[in-house]
């Protein structure tokens, strides 16, 4: 919950169709409970990388699109 939330806040959008952000999993397979409870309701073709530390993401913010989009 948090984490996802914490996530989508620093989420950018670095192209069409592409959306990058860092989270903390430790999960055996990456992202799997998020992917089971949000992710793939809302996103398809998720490629996930393993970092060893977080860098920047150019882009604009993905949480204000949505805030943006939400409120029609």
């Amino acid at each position: 919950g948090a984490e996802i939330v914490s996530s989508m806040k620093q989420a950018k959008i670095t192209g069409p169709d592409t959306i990058e952000w860092f989270e903390t999993c430790y999960c055996p397979s990456p992202l799997k409970h998020e992917r089971e409870t949000v992710y793939d309701k809302y996103l398809v073709e998720i490629e996930t990388n393993l970092v060893e530390e977080r860098g920047a993401i150019e882009g604009d913010s993905f949480w204000s699109f949505l805030e943006n989009h939400s409120k029609t």
